[in-house]
Parts: structure tokens; sequence; C-alpha cells
């Protein structure tokens, strides 16, 4: 995906997406007490249909349409056994990106890996189970828009899980930028973040 996202042309993606039209329809979805919303996008040439009840294909990549308020964010989480990544199409975002050292029932244990004080249109935040494992983007401006990308089910037989929340700011330190950050629940990270 950083290899796709390196070279993608921009105008190329808003127009083939329909940005124009697509970010102000988001831009009204988005019901009043969410920080961010998204909305799936299908791309030309593309087959997956949603699975049973309006869930997500079991083997499958998904693209989306994302939207954050300004001051918000895509709280700090990691996943399992999937690939995510998040393309800026437009505004100003913080973006942090953190090693998972290790993972218990309650906590994980995390390294900060990067950290970008003013990412804009063309910059992109991409994990995997194997590198910057979680990631946290925070909006800085009213119009950030990301490209969502998630390849997910990667080993077949492997654990498949969605967001899996982290609080860093009540995280204990453990020196070297290393951090024990409590696991949390959605509606805790929507509040907190």
């Amino acid at each position: 995906m950083d290899q796709i996202f390196a070279s993608v042309p921009m105008d190329n993606l808003k127009t083939r997406i329909k940005f124009s039209e697509l970010g102000p329809k988001v831009m009204d979805l988005i019901p009043a007490d969410k920080t961010e919303f998204s909305h799936r996008v299908e791309l030309p040439g593309s087959d997956t249909p949603e699975g049973e009840g309006g869930r997500e294909p079991h083997r499958a990549l998904i693209t989306k349409l994302a939207y954050i308020r300004k001051g918000k964010a895509v709280p700090p989480h990691g996943h399992s056994n999937m690939v995510s990544a998040f393309l800026c199409l437009s505004g100003e975002f913080e973006v942090r990106q953190y090693d998972r050292l290790e993972e218990q029932e309650d906590h994980m244990i995390v390294r900060e890996s990067e950290h970008q004080k003013s990412a804009g249109p063309g910059t992109w935040s991409s994990i995997s189970d194997y590198r910057n494992n979680v990631h946290w983007l925070t909006a800085k401006t009213d119009d950030c828009f990301l490209f969502t990308t998630k390849l997910i089910n990667i080993e077949e037989n492997g654990p498949l899980n969605g967001r899996i929340n982290i609080d860093v700011l009540r995280a204990s330190q453990l020196g070297t930028c290393t951090l024990k950050a409590p696991k949390i629940t959605a509606d805790q990270a929507r509040e907190l973040y």
C-alpha cells in the first residue's frame, strides 16, 4: 500500500471516486454526535459485494471515504490480520504511528515510530501486523478527508479483529518512547479522542 500511495496521482484518484460530489454528501450524512464518518466507495471494476447484514466481506479490499471533524480523531487503534491505510485527500492532520511490541488482554505495549505534526494531501499512514501496528490521526482543519483502504483476512485461519482501541493519553511511560496503553471500547475512544 505504501508503494501505491507514494505514486498515486491525487487528481486522478479524486476524479475516479467523484470526491467533489461525494465529499459534501459525506459531510451531510455524518450524525451530529459522531466525530468521524466513513462511506463505502465502490471503485469501477470492483465486484466485491457486501456480506450478510451489510457487513464487510470476509476476504476483500475495502475502500471508503472518511471525514473527521476538526479537533477530533481517528483514535489510536490497531488491527489484527489486516493491512489498513489512510491517504489524506484534503485538510491537515497530525499523524502518530506506533509499533506494537506486546499485546495482552487489557493493554498493549507500544513504541512511537512516527510523528508528523502536519500531514496534508498526498500523505498517508499504513499499518499491518508487522510494522507501525497502531495509528492515530487528528484533524487540524475543517476539510479533513481520508481515502481509506483495508485488506482483510490476510492469513486465512488467523484471528480477524476490527479496531483494537488503546488510550495513549492514560498510558504508563516505560521509557524510550515506550508506553503501556490500556485497551478501551469504541465508545470510550470516541469520547476521549
